[in-house]
């Protein structure tokens, strides 16, 4: 899951439903709070302590924890601030990549946290990793990225529709904020696209 952007409702409905599919491991790919809605970060921070989901910092968790002595003081905990804070921009998980946005967090630092995967980056990826697989957020549209002939080929990710996930990819997950998030087999590589249930 991803990009949940302090919408506490939405992350609350992913995690029932990605343990409702018996997920071993939920892993969140950045953005869990919102930097301008600072007050919903204990909130949300809480919900994925609790149920032990894996997080990586994401831009606006960043823009949260540097506006820790300023506009969100008073606004969230210390132990929020401390969670975020402890997050790294990218971890491995099964064999993948899990970022927020790229996976050169070595090379770019924290940049890689706001700036895109377009064509330059997935190819970098593709040639520095060519049996690499990386999942993302960020950019909120739902896809796979990988090699093809002449290019690069895309393929859009819905809903109910599974995918056989083929290595070398990028995946970008989808946002909370827009109703999905995805399930990930390792053993098998099978993607499954879910949607949000409506409150």
């Amino acid at each position: 899951m991803a990009d949940s952007h302090g919408d506490e409702k939405a992350l609350a409905a992913a995690i029932r439903l990605l343990r409702d599919k018996r997920c071993a491991t939920l892993v969140h790919l950045g953005d869990v709070c919102d930097s301008s809605l600072p007050e919903t970060a204990d909130a949300c921070v809480d919900l994925v302590r609790g149920a032990r989901v894996l997080c990586v910092r994401g831009n606006n968790d960043h823009l949260l924890l540097a506006s820790r002595h300023g506009a969100a003081a008073g606004l969230v905990s210390e132990a929020s601030f401390d969670f975020l804070e402890g997050l790294s921009p990218a971890r491995e998980v099964a064999g993948a990549v899990m970022a927020h946005s790229l996976p050169f967090v070595g090379r770019m630092g924290l940049s890689a946290m706001v700036r895109d995967m377009g064509d330059a980056e997935c190819a970098l990826f593709f040639s520095e990793q060519p049996q690499g697989l990386v999942f993302r957020g960020h950019s909120h549209a739902p896809r796979v990225v990988r090699p093809g002939k002449g290019g690069l080929s895309r393929v859009p990710l819905a809903p109910g529709s599974p995918v056989r996930l083929l290595r070398p990819a990028v995946v970008t997950c989808g946002a909370l904020t827009r109703g999905t998030c995805l399930v990930w087999e390792p053993e098998t590589g099978l993607l499954l696209p879910l949607a949000l249930p409506e409150s």
